[in-house]
């Protein structure tokens, strides 16, 4: 073997990783032993696969660092087709449970117990949603380029407000174009809505989404929650900002002390549980409190389930396996459908995600053609449907059999929904998309500016582009 020159750790005044050096040392270490004399080939054998065997473990922590790597992109990407799937599943339950309002039992009676558990799913979708959101919204505050506040609001408006206006305006055409039908006080959720004549400044009103009262919603109910949505959004970043900047426990107890104020303060105004309206302006701001809660858990959610991918925890891993997950999901449902607590099912909400995200079994049913189409149209669907049903009763002057009723709700809100997707959301999601990218840009732009001066000017000698530097976190050792 011919002699190797130099096999110090150095080259040309910079020093090499220690990783190279240590190869660099077996290496030499041979290479002597080659220039003392024979030796035996066990030695030799025993050498080359301790100099081998450090390549392949090397080999391996840089596997599992880029599989770590890649998943910490994919949840920088802010989407994951399985989680769509399952907000199409809740947005088709509430539609659903809006076409069974008509079904009625006797008091007291068994089926009427079972019949008002079935209904609490459509409450329980809603706060899904929520917490949904706020782990989705997070995601892009816990990357390495900071998000502008006002281009994050700017994005939140552009991407949920031409459906909400598309559907306001076709549920003031069906109320104006329809008259009312006998019976729609056995109707439930249909019973308490366009029950006054609409005027302009009502209209006005639920343009602006002020959601302080029930005429405010009075066009399109679930619109009540979209209130809250544009809401939290506006406090979501700076959630994210303590978690970014504190301790988890910090978070957690920050919390808990939201859900005691805003539950003692809606008990003391009086507002009904659960709080779609909250009457007046303090009680909407309290209800709005009490909502942020379950935002909150979302993205608490959101920032330990990045940790658990940036730096994987045997405890953590553990504790979010799907089946333990599922099992408590079924318990919080159960235990948040017998108390009416939002912030039971919020956490029921949180066990549906993990299961979603950590379950092949899941993931496979969730991202299904037709259950990817639902996840698609999933906001046209929330919100376009209401007036529809509405209007079908309407039409038909509730001389409908439940049937007939529950099959034309569904066809007529999906074919609808499809429609408003296609024609309205997918421009206004392009337009989100291009505020976004306004937003990185803006992003970046600052973070170049915190780089130091002399690496800045190492960068620009060069030809690289400072504000395109990319610090990668740090991997620990095997």
């Amino acid at each position: 073997m011919p002699r190797l020159e130099s096999c110090s750790a150095t080259h040309v005044g910079r020093t090499l990783p220690s990783h190279t050096g240590r190869r660099f040392r077996s290496w030499r270490a041979i290479c002597m032993r080659q220039e003392a004399g024979p030796q035996s080939a066990s030695d030799n054998i025993a050498s080359f696969r301790k100099t081998i065997g450090g390549v392949v473990v090397r080999i391996r922590t840089k596997h599992a660092s880029c599989s770590q790597n890649r998943q910490s992109k994919a949840i920088g990407a802010g989407r994951y087709s399985a989680l769509d799937g399952a907000r199409g599943v809740a947005a088709l339950t509430v539609l659903l449970l809006h076409s069974a309002a008509r079904l009625q039992a006797s008091d007291g009676s068994w089926a009427e117990i079972l019949l008002k558990a079935v209904f609490t799913l459509g409450h329980a979708s809603v706060i899904f949603f929520f917490v949904l959101s706020g782990f989705v919204l997070s995601i892009r505050f816990f990357g390495r380029a900071r998000v502008p506040y006002g281009w994050f609001q700017l994005g939140r408006f552009v991407r949920l407000y031409p459906c909400f206006l598309v559907a306001i305006i076709v549920a003031a055409a069906v109320m104006l174009c329809t008259k009312d039908f006998p019976g729609r006080e056995d109707a439930r959720a249909f019973s308490v809505v366009w029950l006054s004549p609409l005027t302009l400044s009502s209209f006005v009103r639920q343009l602006l989404l002020l959601g302080v009262t029930p005429a405010d919603i009075d066009l399109d109910g679930p619109v009540w929650s979209l209130v809250y949505e544009l809401r939290a959004g506006f406090f979501i970043p700076l959630l994210c900002w303590g978690l970014t900047r504190y301790p988890i426990r910090y978070s957690v107890a920050a919390l808990v002390g939201l859900i005691a104020a805003s539950s003692v303060g809606l008990a003391w105004r009086g507002v009904p549980n659960p709080p779609f309206t909250g009457l007046t302006v303090i009680g909407s701001v309290l209800a709005t409190l009490h909502y942020l809660c379950v935002f909150y858990i979302g993205c608490l959610l959101s920032c330990l389930y990045h940790k658990q991918v940036d730096t994987p925890s045997r405890w953590l891993g553990l504790l979010t396996a799907p089946h333990i997950m599922a099992i408590g999901a079924l318990a919080l449902l159960a235990a948040g459908t017998a108390l009416h607590s939002d912030i039971t099912l919020g956490l029921f909400a949180g066990c549906v995600i993990l299961t979603i995200l950590r379950s092949d079994v899941a993931h496979r049913i969730l991202t299904l053609p037709p259950v990817a189409h639902l996840g698609r149209i999933s906001y046209s669907l929330y919100l376009i449907h209401f007036p529809l049903v509405l209007g079908i009763l309407r039409v038909t002057g509730g001389q409908i059999s439940d049937g007939y009723f529950f099959l034309l709700s569904v066809l007529i809100s999906g074919g609808a929904a499809t429609a408003v997707y296609w024609l309205f959301e997918i421009p206004s999601i392009r337009w989100s998309h291009a505020v976004s990218r306004g937003s990185s840009a803006a992003g970046m732009r600052e973070h170049s500016k915190q780089i130091s001066s002399p690496t800045r000017h190492s960068l620009e000698a060069v030809g690289a582009d400072p504000s395109a530097l990319t610090v990668l976190p740090r991997q620990r050792r095997p």
